[in-house]
């Protein structure tokens, strides 16, 4: 939980730039213009109507690892990410007495090539993110216009400027879009395929309000804190030919009003509670028994039941 609300991992996911929020050049790579405020309303994250029903295999597929559900998710060492890295290093944060501002457009789009299974593949891919930071007696003045290349292991300053805070709170929004085509190898022989790609993601609490943990006995007391992440496939084609997945979203609403989370920031899983998920049309429960235990999951449509750990490997 404490990852995609403070630890701020400079992933893919979540990225910005310059506080000034203007178009500049810098090292021959232009940065987009920089949102102002959260990207999506309460709304803009309610399910849409291509929320398909779920098989149960698929249910399961789409729980088992799923990143907001690790306290701190493990490092994934691949092409893609090697690539869009250096871009994240020259994001800079706004700092004042009060709060951190992280808000910012990057553009990706040179990196595509480096998606798994797709070394041909062209388009464009556009990152945006916004989020706002307040902890008690906090001054974040010492950050302020600091890159995240500017710190070490993974460019996160926030984490360690709150961690003696007896509450901290935050709201945080980012979208991806990607427009990406690529010549495949199938069973047909070499054919083109074309996705277009559109996520909606958002920590808060109701009505876009921050997400707010307090300092009890050593451990961070989750109050209202929603995680919302609408996955939408656009377009998704062989050939001109539509796949299963065109035309349809994966929406996961996650609840973690009642979980603990360690406040080591590297331990792998929260500490102890219950979170509530929805999975398109399906619904259930995430039990956490400690950080080095993988949680417990169990998931119904009203008519079948699956359960399992959050770590099982996809079969």
């Amino acid at each position: 939980m404490l990852r995609p609300l403070f630890a701020l991992l400079i992933a893919i996911a979540v990225v910005g730039c310059d506080k000034a929020s203007q178009s500049k050049e810098k090292d021959g790579k232009a940065s987009l213009d920089a949102p102002t405020a959260p990207i999506w309303s309460a709304s803009d994250l309610n399910p849409g109507s291509n929320a398909k029903d779920l098989t149960a295999e698929e249910a399961r597929n789409e729980i088992l690892g799923y990143d907001d559900l690790y306290n701190k998710t493990p490092d994934e060492d691949n092409a893609f990410n090697t690539c869009t890295k250096p871009l994240a290093d020259d994001i800079a944060f706004a700092g004042s007495s009060d709060d951190s501002v992280y808000a910012g457009v990057i553009d990706v789009s040179k990196c595509v090539d480096k998606l798994e299974g797709l070394p041909t593949a062209s388009g464009s891919f556009v990152v945006r993110n916004y989020a706002k930071i307040k902890c008690a007696d906090v001054d974040f003045s010492s950050i302020d216009g600091k890159r995240t290349g500017d710190f070490d292991d993974d460019g996160d300053p926030v984490t360690e400027l709150c961690a003696d805070a007896d509450w901290r709170e935050a709201v945080s929004t980012s979208s991806a879009l990607a427009d990406i085509k690529a010549e495949v190898e199938t069973e047909e022989g070499t054919q083109s395929y074309h996705l277009v790609y559109e996520t909606r993601s958002a920590t808060f609490s109701a009505n876009m309000q921050p997400c707010r943990q307090t300092l009890t006995d050593g451990n961070w007391a989750n109050e209202e804190c929603l995680i919302v992440n609408r996955n939408i496939t656009k377009t998704a084609t062989l050939d001109d030919k539509e796949l299963e997945d065109h035309g349809t979203e994966i929406y996961v609403k996650i609840d973690f009003a009642d979980v603990v989370a360690p406040r080591d920031h590297n331990a792998k899983w929260n500490k102890s509670g219950v979170a509530k998920i929805r999975i398109n049309n399906w619904e259930g429960t995430v039990t956490y028994t400690g950080e080095d235990e993988a949680p417990d999951f169990e998931l119904s449509d009203g008519t079948d039941t699956i359960t399992g750990k959050v770590d099982d490997p996809i079969e």
